[in-house]
């Protein structure tokens, strides 16, 4: 039976490639890690097959103190699960939503999971996409594709800047808004006013806003950028003026540590933590943040995501949208492991770093649009012009392979070993755009000189050369 890639129609698949070449890509298609899975990763999930006959621990105990530790989150609001597609899905199936509103273009899996759990789906086009789209409907309805007129579009033009504009938007019937930080495909963060003001407004509408935030550990001030970070804030100031209340109450004295009393239901000692936990509510309990392993550590095979839900009773039908047991053991030790790999992560923070600027200015220097993407991976449009090879097919050891379409620079770069991710099916966008990851520099150069054969002077010689 012929694979439907209507199922799955994302990056990553390898196994394809294997299948017609018989050798290994080099994936450029996947925004996954290029320094691959930790090593001390690889080894804790090693020891943890041992582990295999029994069941997974289905709570994640050991998995979410680490998760609770690292990232300073309370423990009560995280959930693990199979990847952030899982809890996306979760999400979704636990809201079940009447109606949702997405930015175009993003993740597919938002809108497959929000029609899956019955919601009508609408998006907002930022500027670049704006003019004569329909506001709702799927990917399938567009008629024209967007293509870039100048270096401003692509700065801004895929943005939310005017967020009177994105609120005027929201349908009186919506009750969920998905929000890609960074998103993708565009690798894009919204400023933080424009999200603390979208935030404010779905506050107070009682509409649930959901983050992912799985390419968030990719951007330069990503820590200051995720909302976990604006919980945080929020959470000292509250302790802060939480203790000033007790005392000027005269219900409290601090010691070494604080002591509370005159409440029966609070413990003997207890911490400014414990007592914010317990006077309910926090502001923004609407608001769900998703982070993954996958991408970061290098883990799409092993599966494993979170998030953070400070509504505890919706965060319990998150729980029981999907079945139990879905991190296996040999994630949740890689996850813990990984975690604790301070070294690794800040390797990879330097490395992505210095290599996406460089492969900005080097598809820019090719005459391709570029963003100004701020994750690992960047979405650039190639002009049909820039081509001056054959159309009709390519030719490598001994085996023809047919292009798809006009120009389709996937086609043209498989048979040179590397998978690109092509965009058209993204909503919003259309033939021409394409995402490629960053990784590291000698895999990049690779690619940017590939992308030079192809697209200098001499392509269609060097294409003739190839046959």
């Amino acid at each position: 039976m012929k694979d439907d890639h209507r199922f799955s129609d994302h990056g990553g698949d390898w196994y394809s490639f294997r299948e017609e070449f018989g050798s290994e890509p080099l994936d450029f298609s996947a925004n996954v890690s290029p320094l691959g899975l930790p090593e001390s990763a690889r080894d804790a999930a090693r020891r943890a097959l041992c582990e295999s006959a029994r069941y997974p621990d289905p709570f994640c105990r050991a998995l979410r103190k680490a998760i609770a530790k690292e990232h300073r989150v309370p423990l009560e609001w995280i959930f693990c699960g199979n990847g952030a597609a899982d809890i996306i899905y979760r999400i979704a199936y636990a809201a079940r939503p009447r109606r949702a509103l997405l930015l175009a273009p993003c993740f597919a899996e938002y809108e497959r999971a929000l029609r899956r759990a019955g919601a009508e789906v609408d998006f907002y086009f930022p500027d670049a996409l704006s003019k004569g789209r329909n506001k709702k409907g799927s990917a399938s309805e567009l008629e024209t594709a967007v293509v870039p007129d100048s270096p401003a579009m692509l700065a801004q033009g895929f943005r939310i800047t005017d967020v009177s504009v994105f609120l005027r938007h929201i349908h009186p019937d919506t009750d969920m808004i998905m929000l890609g930080e960074p998103n993708n495909p565009t690798g894009l963060c919204t400023d933080r006013m424009v999200l603390t003001q979208i935030a404010d407004f779905c506050e107070a509408r009682g509409i649930r806003l959901v983050f992912d935030e799985c390419y968030m550990d990719f951007a330069e001030d990503g820590e200051e950028r995720s909302w976990l970070h604006r919980w945080r804030l929020l959470r000292e100031e509250g302790k802060t003026k939480l203790r000033d209340d007790l005392q000027e109450e005269g219900k409290v004295r601090m010691r070494d540590d604080l002591q509370v009393e005159g409440e029966a239901r609070l413990r003997d000692k207890t911490s400014a933590d414990d007592i914010v936990e317990w006077r309910e509510p926090i502001r923004y309990r609407n608001i769900c943040v998703i982070r993954a392993f996958t991408k970061f550590y290098g883990m799409a095979g092993l599966r494993l995501g979170w998030c953070a839900i400070p509504d505890r009773e919706f965060l319990g039908e998150v729980i029981l949208a999907g079945p139990p047991w879905s991190v296996s053991c040999t994630a949740q030790a890689a996850g813990i492991a990984a975690l604790g790999d301070h070294a690794y992560q800040e390797r990879l923070r330097v490395m992505v770093g210095r290599e996406r600027p460089r492969l900005i200015k080097g598809l820019r220097r090719l005459g391709f649009f570029v963003l100004p993407g701020e994750a690992n991976y960047l979405m650039f449009f190639v002009p049909g012009s820039l081509y001056r090879g054959k159309l009709n097919s390519r030719e490598t050891d001994g085996a023809e392979h047919k292009l798809s379409g006009p120009l389709n620079l996937c086609d043209l770069l498989r048979p040179y070993g590397i998978m690109l991710r092509d965009l058209q099916s993204f909503y919003g966008l259309g033939p021409g755009w394409y995402r490629t990851a960053v990784r590291t520099e000698e895999e990049n150069e690779r690619f940017l000189a590939v992308l030079s054969e192809i697209f200098g002077p001499d392509s269609k010689r060097n294409q003739e050369e190839r046959k």
